[in-house]
């Protein structure tokens, strides 16, 4: 699938690449956090899935970010400069030959997800489609969303998210909202099918059994099982609660994209990949580019709109009003 791979010096795509198993199938992903750091021990993982070279999050740590005057040596790996010449280059190779019935909606070229290194990925909801024969350029912008230390006084349901310590998983060590809707939904299919699809997490028990995966014929019970999912979550919804109980979490990175496509040279592109038109026939390509447009995250503070301090003023200006 991949051609080519660069980011600043390295150009190793199986060591900028972990294989990860996701609800479209197998994907890969750059700069995710190993199994290690996502999922607890009882976790049943693939065997090479999840395995990321550098074993652990190295000088990084997911609530307060980088050490200081760490340089380029950490992983996740740092974006040190914004801008298109510091960004990853992709050449991805599409296969035209191989024409699976199966594949999701017809689509014919890839799917990308931006998210978080500490976040299972999840296609099917929020994923961008690039088609072949074009080049892709995506301009990725950060948002870290923090809560003042105001709001800890309050009961979640108050304050609309959960604090790093009250979002409590059984699977993944980290709480996002995303993990946690994915537990659920697990829990949801388990309880009506007694198995889980193959990219649920899984229990990894005492001699190496794991809760069983949904086979060819337990297939239509668990799309019927993710379908009253849905369902079930719109009910909660509409009458004012939560089924999963999954608020955001009081601090999270988030980002948006902007995407540009355009065409490409092709006789250069066979030239740079030392291809003949006849090697080439059955191939297409789509050539990724990702970028930070800003050298600096966007900053937002969830705080009160009015503490109590706020209404012993205002409510002592109106008394004034009247002396």
């Amino acid at each position: 699938m991949f051609s080519l791979c660069i980011y600043q010096s390295e150009n190793n795509c199986e060591e900028l690449f972990t294989p990860v198993i996701t609800d479209t199938g197998l994907c890969y992903s750059f700069n995710i956090l190993g199994r290690e750091d996502i999922s607890y021990d009882h976790v049943y993982n693939y065997a090479q899935y999840y395995r990321v070279p550098h074993k652990i999050a190295k000088h990084f740590n997911w609530r307060s970010g980088y050490e200081e005057k760490i340089g380029v040596d950490a992983y996740p790996r740092r974006a040190i400069m914004a801008g298109y010449d510091h960004g990853l280059l992709v050449y991805l190779k599409f296969n035209e030959q191989i024409k699976n019935p199966t594949c999701t909606d017809f689509l014919r070229g890839f799917q990308v997800l931006i998210h978080s290194p500490w976040e299972a990925p999840l296609l099917q909801k929020h994923s961008i489609v690039l088609t072949t024969n074009k080049t892709a350029v995506v301009g990725v912008e950060a948002e870290l969303v923090q809560t003042s230390v105001d709001l800890i006084k309050y009961k979640p349901n108050k304050r609309k998210c959960y604090l790093y310590y009250e979002g409590s998983l059984k699977h993944f060590k980290i709480y996002t909202q995303s993990n946690c809707v994915l537990e659920c939904r697990t829990d949801h299919v388990l309880k009506q099918c007694g198995c889980v699809e193959y990219f649920m997490p899984k229990f990894l028990t005492t001699g190496n059994n794991t809760t069983a995966i949904c086979g060819n014929s337990l297939l239509e019970c668990a799309l019927n099982a993710e379908n009253d999912f849905i369902e079930v979550q719109k009910e909660s919804k509409i009458k004012g609660y939560d089924y999963c109980d999954c608020k955001p979490a009081c601090s999270s990175l988030k980002f948006s994209a902007e995407i540009s496509q355009a065409n490409y040279d092709e006789e250069k592109l066979l030239r740079r990949q030392g291809l003949t038109d006849m090697e080439a026939k059955g191939t297409a390509w789509t050539l990724l580019h990702i970028y930070f447009k800003e050298e600096y995250v966007t900053a937002l503070d969830r705080n009160e709109l009015h503490g109590i301090s706020d209404l012993i003023s205002n409510f002592g200006g109106v008394l004034g009003l009247f002396t």
